[in-house]
């Protein structure tokens, strides 16, 4: 049993559901104490300052109940950020679901690199292809302002795309930016000049897919590994390289372990390669230019 029948406080919920997140779902303590710092927000309305001044207050057992059933659901496979329908990024909040890919920490750091190059520029006009949930998309449009002239955003997913044009409504930047249903791209794209790309294809190999954890299966496969014929995680890539576009700089996100091989595939294009490391020192982002 979770926890005892009384009404408990919030110190033994803190303490038993922590320890659930740790033992039943193999989380370390700091992303235990995470997670359970966005649960205490979102069920009871306790923001994280606030965790340790209420840590003696008697809380109400429907709400109880209610977390117990978030947890049951966590140790299905379901990933937080679906039950709450809610993912950080950049310090963001973004709406989420089955639909779209979890936007992850790491993700930040391509966010980094585009402001770096592009925060002494004017009049910048962005394409992303695959923007998901549109975190991308519309974080660099919420730091660098009027440096953005437009972003337009594709994905192959009319329901991803709404829950992108969503988002942007809800960060007001709607405005400036305009998704197109496409698989990659369209004709009329490739007319068009650039000044940067940004992209996180499908890039888990899909003969690994049986081997992700039940947590990442519960996102879209299409997002994950695009299609079955993406053996070896790099098709999308190639798809890109071989696209007639006009942009001027190129950043992707990958798999380390097929970095290489795409750095040497626009290496054919680009004069210059720069590969970047996350936040967990891993080779993960390309930059071509």
């Amino acid at each position: 049993m979770l926890f005892k029948k009384k009404l408990p406080k919030l110190f033994n919920i803190k303490s038993e559901t922590i320890d659930f997140l740790k033992f039943k779902l193999g989380l370390s303590s700091l992303e235990a104490r995470t997670e359970y710092e966005i649960l205490m927000e979102n069920l009871f309305g306790f923001s994280s300052k606030d965790l340790e001044l209420k840590i003696l207050e008697e809380v109400n057992i429907e709400k109880v109940n209610k977390l117990k059933e978030i947890l049951n659901l966590r140790l299905e496979g379901k990933p937080l950020a679906y039950i709450n329908n809610t993912a950080h990024f950049f310090s963001l909040k973004f709406y989420v679901d089955e639909n779209v890919l979890i936007p992850r920490p790491e993700s930040e750091t391509l966010i980094e690199i585009v402001i770096k190059n592009l925060k002494n520029k004017d009049n910048i006009k962005i394409l992303e292809i695959g923007t998901g949930s549109g975190c991308l998309s519309i974080t660099l449009l919420k730091f660098l302002g009027e440096k953005i002239n437009k972003i337009i955003a594709t994905d192959i997913s009319q329901k991803a795309l709404d829950i992108a044009y969503k988002n942007a409504c809800t960060h007001k930047i709607q405005d400036k930016i305009e998704f197109i249903k496409a698989d990659l791209v369209n004709q009329e794209l490739e007319q068009q000049n650039f000044d940067f790309l940004i992209s996180n294809p499908p890039y888990i190999a899909s003969k690994n897919y049986d081997n992700l954890q039940k947590e990442v299966k519960q996102e879209p496969f299409e997002a994950l590994c695009g299609s079955k014929e993406n053996i070896d995680g790099k098709l999308y890539y190639k798809r890109i390289f071989d696209l007639n576009l006009k942009v001027k700089h190129l950043l992707f996100e990958t798999d380390p372990e097929i970095i290489e091989d795409i750095a040497n595939l626009f290496l054919m294009r680009y004069k210059e390669i720069k590969i970047h490391k996350d936040l967990n020192n891993l080779e993960r982002f390309l930059e071509c230019k």
